[in-house]
């Protein structure tokens, strides 16, 4: 993981155990980006 990630977790008091855990729940969840598409806009009836 890169300087500014670890600089940005550390700023807002979020262990990396913590952020790991919330980004794998998330990706089970959601998917990944592995593809990266992104869902730009939902329309619902």
């Amino acid at each position: 993981m890169g300087e500014v990630m670890h600089a940005l977790l550390e700023y807002k008091g979020v262990s990396l155990e913590t952020f790991q855990r919330i980004r794998l729940e998330k990706l089970e969840k959601r998917g990944g980006f592995k593809k990266r598409l992104l869902l730009k806009e939902v329309f619902e009836e």
